[in-house]
């Protein structure tokens, strides 16, 4: 099988190639874990208020 000729450019090949778009899975996913994660804050530091907003008799 004869492979196709490549094509000649004047310049190298990047060491590094980054498209200009990334795989919109990998962007919902990033995304997705982002709102839990500050979803999860938020409710870590309402339960921490309310921890200190008890007076200290009651547990």
């Amino acid at each position: 099988m004869k492979q196709k000729q490549g094509i000649q450019r004047g310049y190298p090949d990047p060491q590094l190639y980054m498209p200009a778009m990334p795989p919109l899975g990998l962007l919902n996913a990033f995304e997705r874990k982002v709102q839990k994660w500050w979803r999860e804050r938020a409710e870590r530091r309402q339960a921490a208020a309310l921890r200190r907003s008890r007076p200290s008799g009651q547990h």
